[in-house]
């Protein structure tokens, strides 16, 4: 190594510690709320590309072609975080590939340099806020929309759809309105997973108790808890 090659060796070592830094804040929010994706994900996948970047600006003949392949190969790694049940109807993960992503434009922004390594600062406040306060305000929207989905367990694997009756009954003495609906079976009876529409926010604080003095109803969860 020559002498004149040290300080360029300390600054991009330095970009690759900040890419270390920058994606460790928004990785440790994904680690803290247990996500497939965690800590360690997001530091590997924002030092790899700010890596990557480095070495495409420094060969003349790349003109970027290296640097766009990043954003193809997280395309396959976010994916592998996106999770559908059996049934095809729930999706989760969708957040973490969004971050992964984002990691990985931070750490393309971290390998330019300059004023595109500040942005990257700021970009990871935008984004590590976006994750904490989410969590907090999630609950409290979600509490006041009228379309929500709720799944019970009848005890029961005789009379599935006479126990689906009563239940329906309970709700529609509530005043809530139910829409689509479907019954699967578990072991020792039948999980119901049912769309509501509520007439108000305040009835939903009724649906859970009201549906839990049914003596075959042993479980029943909010898809978005309040």
């Amino acid at each position: 190594m020559r002498p004149t090659d040290l300080p360029a060796l300390q600054h991009d070592t330095g970009l690759l510690l900040l890419a270390v830094l920058l994606a460790g804040i928004v990785g440790i929010d994904r680690e803290r709320t247990e996500h497939p994706a965690g800590l360690r994900t997001h530091i590997l996948v924002c030092v790899g590309a700010a890596l990557i970047t480095m070495v495409d600006l420094s060969i003349a003949k790349a003109g970027g072609h290296i640097m766009g392949q990043i954003i193809t190969g997280i395309g396959f790694l976010g994916a592998g975080t996106i999770l559908r049940d059996n049934s095809g109807t729930t999706v989760r993960g969708l957040t973490t590939a969004a971050s992964i992503w984002t990691v990985a434009g931070i750490g393309i922004a971290v390998g330019n340099g300059g004023v595109f390594a500040e942005l990257a600062g700021v970009t990871t406040a935008i984004v590590f806020l976006t994750l904490a306060l989410m969590d907090n305000l999630e609950p409290f929207i979600n509490r006041n929309r009228r379309y929500q989905d709720l799944t019970f367990v009848i005890a029961t694997d005789q009379e599935p759809l006479q126990r689906m009756g009563d239940a329906l009954n309970i709700l529609h003495n509530l005043g809530v309105r139910t829409g689509k609906f479907r019954i699967d079976p578990v072991q020792g009876g039948q999980i119901v997973h049912l769309t509501l529409r509520l007439p108000n926010s305040t009835v939903r604080d009724r649906v859970k108790p009201a549906l839990e003095t049914d003596p075959h109803i042993v479980h029943v969860e909010w898809a978005h808890p309040s």
